[in-house]
């Protein structure tokens, strides 16, 4: 699966910097050569976020829609004081690994890797990392072409994995918050836990295609994180 083939990636690979491409998405020509150079400029940074392109298909012809705001509020030079999701405009905010480069010893430092999730595994990393992360840099030029169109994306399955994904994203992000609770600002836990009512919701949906023997075998996940769930229903963070 999609976690154990980047956290393999982080283990094993050599370089400072990683990347996480989709196999179903483009990089634009020469983009990689511009993060380099913003690299270059400013190596004390342990994330970079990028800009991308959407690719929708619309009356068999393709448009390209770049996306100038990437939801977050201007962000200064002196931005190492506060963490990355202090700036968020919307929310939630980006989940998807897609959109940044990341520092490898940053990852490595806060043992920041993948849980086993089968789709949206970036709903529970991406989150963690606007809250570890506080020296960051936005490159403005787009790198990315994302393929919104593509119907086999994993991302557009629904059914039973797509809701014990849901529990398991859920169960993680929470404990990441019971596990930070003194460490963590008002508004990172806020913005968090706007990300679990997200998970909440799409898991509901979910349920709703699922048969008698799906739905069986779903309970059974719900089980086994209930004492979980107990604690975050005592911190009044989820139902």
């Amino acid at each position: 699966g999609v976690s154990f083939c980047r956290n393999t990636g982080i283990k094993h690979s050599t370089g400072e910097y990683l990347y996480f491409i989709d196999s179903d998405d483009e990089l634009i020509s020469n983009s990689l050569k511009n993060v380099l150079n913003e690299i270059y400029k400013f190596p004390e940074k342990e994330l970079f976020i990028l800009n991308y392109f959407k690719k929708i298909s619309k009356n068999e012809k393709i448009i390209y829609d770049q996306v100038k705001d990437i939801r977050f509020k201007k962000i200064g030079q002196n931005s190492n004081k506060n963490s990355l999701i202090s700036y968020c405009k919307k929310i939630p905010p980006i989940l998807t690994s897609w959109q940044f480069i990341f520092k490898k010893k940053f990852l490595i430092d806060n043992k920041l890797y993948y849980k086993n999730i089968h789709t949206s595994e970036d709903w529970e990393f991406i989150p963690k990392t606007f809250c570890l992360a506080k020296n960051f840099k936005i490159i403005s030029k787009p790198v990315y072409i994302w393929r919104i169109s593509r119907i086999n994306s994993l991302g557009k399955h629904t059914g039973f994995l797509t809701a014990v994904s849901c529990i398991q994203i859920i169960f993680w992000l929470g404990k990441f918050i019971i596990e930070k609770k003194e460490k963590l600002k008002k508004k990172e836990i806020n913005i968090l836990i706007k990300i679990l009512d997200l998970a909440y919701t799409k898991f509901w949906l979910n349920t709703l295609c699922l048969n008698s023997s799906n739905l069986f075998r779903l309970s059974k996940n719900l089980i086994k994180f209930r004492y979980l769930f107990k604690k975050l229903s005592l911190y009044k963070i989820i139902k």
